[in-house]
């Protein structure tokens, strides 16, 4: 199977074909340095202790800060991931120079349990200029915090007791800044600038990817974990010794289930990421009909656009088995709290990432929403099914769920929650 690695320099590229006969090479260079720092304390004082791992209570009373590391001026605004979603948090947030610290701000309420990420976003083209991984964690380890400082290294990545083994923070912070997984579009640009990182759901045929920055030169290698089976389904690696900033992508090709992405450096374990691989929903015309929106909706979506780029589009609940497609329940318009609401349905043309917003009619406004990860569109496929699942949190009232392709509006579904 052909691979494709990436490695980003602080004055080029290079584009290397993995396969059995091509080479590799790299040039010896630091990594680029991020131009604003990010980190969270539990008080309004910026020189309070940072914390990477907070409970959901401690995440309502957090404030979140922005340094800049050179004197350069710098505008952006900061993008909250969690799973295939994300929310902007603020925008133009402004720092100078790397004296003074600025308020980015808080949450309005607190977050659940799991991995997020904060992305400091400049420029018309999105580049991001920062990053800050934390942990919400139902309870605190009995470990304290290390004491603050500038040159903290970062916590290795998904630590948690839920992974089949623990990697090694010491061997992570020695060789990198940064490790993660994403996903890679069909038709990758030069440089890969589609890469959507943080991504924890795949559907066949979707393109992983391995991406990072090494400090200190290594070998990386690794394997994908079946966890029901508890076993290794597959091995690689980089094919030699690597520093900078890189890439590797590869075809999904695993069948529907739960896995980790484990990466090793030195034969070190390094990177426990799991993921999940969803089945590609196929439904016919005859048991979804294309979205009609109803005269009661607080507005009317472009179904031109809407035409353009998706066959089909629906609003379910997925059931206890939790299995896709067969426990999914389609044209659902009443949920209880805790049900599994799902936005389904296919897509014909590549479009720029879809989002969307849960309005509550009652109170005449938008109380959440985000980013949706929709698979890439296959050649020779007249569509390609796609499933997007959250645990309801609402209160019993009426509802709409609606979604955009940048500022157009393209469907909406009306619910209750009782």
């Amino acid at each position: 199977m052909k691979r494709r690695l990436i490695i980003s320099l602080v004055m080029a590229l290079l584009v290397l074909g993995l396969s059995a006969c091509g080479g590799t090479g790299s040039t010896p260079n630091a990594p680029t340095i991020a131009k604003v720092r990010m980190w969270i304390t539990l008080s309004n004082n910026p020189d309070a202790s940072p914390v990477t791992t907070l409970t959901p209570e401690q995440t309502a009373q957090a404030s979140i800060w922005a340094r800049g590391t050179t004197e350069e001026k710098v505008t952006f605004k900061v993008n909250l991931y969690y799973g295939d979603k994300f929310t902007t948090l603020v925008t133009g947030v402004h720092t100078a120079g790397s004296s003074q610290a600025v308020a980015v701000g808080g949450f309005a309420t607190a977050l659940e349990p799991g991995q997020y990420t904060f992305k400091a976003i400049s420029g018309a083209l999105g580049a991001v200029i920062g990053s800050l991984d934390i942990t919400v964690a139902s309870s605190l380890p009995p470990a304290q915090p290390a004491a603050p400082s500038e040159k903290a290294s970062p916590t290795p990545p998904a630590e948690t007791s839920t992974l089949s083994e623990q990697p090694d923070a010491a061997t992570f912070q020695k060789y990198f800044s940064e490790l993660g997984i994403g996903k890679m579009p069909g038709e990758v640009k030069d440089p890969p600038v589609d890469l959507q990182k943080n991504v924890s759901v795949f559907a066949a045929g979707d393109q992983i990817c391995l991406y990072g920055t090494v400090i200190l030169e290594c070998q990386i290698r690794s394997a994908v974990y079946d966890v029901n089976a508890k076993k290794v389904v597959r091995e690689g690696g980089l094919p030699q010794a690597i520093e900078g900033g890189f890439a590797g992508w590869e075809p999904i090709d695993l069948p529907v289930g739960k896995y980790e992405y484990k990466v090793y450096a030195a034969d070190v374990l390094v990177g426990v990421f799991p993921f999940e691989v969803i089945a590609i929903l196929t439904t016919t015309p005859s048991s979804q009909p294309t979205p009609q929106p109803s005269p009661k909706s607080s507005e009317q979506p472009d179904k031109a656009t809407f035409s353009i780029y998706f066959k089909d589009m629906g609003l379910g609940k997925l059931l206890t088995g939790g299995n896709i497609p067969q426990d999914l329940q389609q044209n659902v318009t009443v949920f209880a709290l805790g049900d599994q609401i799902a936005l389904y349905g296919n897509i014909i043309k590549e479009c720029q990432q879809p989002r969307y917003e849960i309005y509550y009619v009652q109170a005449n406004k938008v109380v959440k929403g985000g980013g949706l990860s929709f698979p890439t569109i296959k050649p020779g496929f007249d569509a390609v099914g796609f499933i997007s699942v959250e645990t309801l949190d609402l209160p019993v009232g009426k509802w709409e769920y609606k979604v955009y392709i940048g500022d157009v509006f393209v469907a909406v579904f009306p619910f209750e929650v009782r």
